[in-house]
Parts: structure tokens; sequence; C-alpha cells
């Protein structure tokens, strides 16, 4: 490592260390980073729909495009019926997936089965959605 100031350097080994007090196998460890590398990763693709999504709405789009773009987005408070969940978003699955990721980095421990099996739930369906937005994206900026 190095550390500049005042115009020295000086350099000095750095050794990284699991924490002593951590008793998660590392196997268990690994589950945890590679469930939340996923998550951030589709974290990531929601978070670019959605700036594409904004990008494509800021240039002026016709009120039928503007409507599918809502319905996209998620940002407005949509009613559906109390034993369903609302319909797939951007933002309202960028907020699923960061709870999720919060939750499974909220501790140094293997996911349960139950986080597990939500967040490979929830990766899988984001990326059905960002699938959909990118479909229809190319289908809107085809259109005259």
């Amino acid at each position: 490592m190095t550390l500049s100031a005042g115009g020295e350097k000086q350099k000095q080994s750095l050794a990284v260390a699991l924490d002593p007090h951590v008793k998660t196998a590392p196997l268990g460890l690994r589950q945890q980073f590679d469930l939340s590398f996923r998550l951030a990763q589709s974290m990531q693709q929601t978070f670019d729909a959605l700036a594409e999504l904004r990008a494509m709405r800021a240039k002026g789009v016709a009120p039928a495009v503007e409507e599918k773009l809502a319905g996209f987005e998620g940002a407005k408070p949509v009613r559906f019926a109390k034993d369903r969940e609302p319909p797939p978003t951007l933002v309202v699955w960028h907020g699923r997936l960061t709870r999720l990721y919060l939750d499974i980095q909220a501790s140094d421990l293997t996911p349960t089965p139950q986080l597990a099996a939500a967040a490979e739930l929830r990766i899988r369906q984001t990326a059905q959605l960002v699938a959909r937005w990118k479909k229809f994206r190319a289908e809107a900026t085809r259109a005259p």
C-alpha cells in the first residue's frame, strides 16, 4: 500500500484478514458474497433502465408512450388487490432488490434458504422486467 501526503510517499505492506469474531464457514461467506453480487448486478440493471426511461421522457414522447413509460417506471402508487403483488415496475423492483441486498449484508452469515430463494426469484423477475423494458425501448425508438 502506498500513502501519499504533502508530496511524500510511504510504502507499507497490508495484510487483510477475516474478523476473528466471524464464525461463518468460508463457503457460507462465499454464498453471501455471490448472492449479494448478483443482486447488485440486478440493481444496476434496474438503475440503468430507469436512467434510460427518464432520458427518453426528457426528450419528449407521445402521450401513449408516456403512459407506457409510467407503467414501466412505477413511481406513482397503483391500486391492486390485497391478495396480489403489484405489477413489476422498475422503481418497485429496485427497492425490493435493495431490501434483499441489505438483508443479506446485515450480518456475516450464510443466507437462509428462504432469503436465498427470495433473492433468486427477484433476480429472475428483474431479468424478465429488464428484457421487457429493452424490447419496449427498441420498439419505441424505431417508431416514427
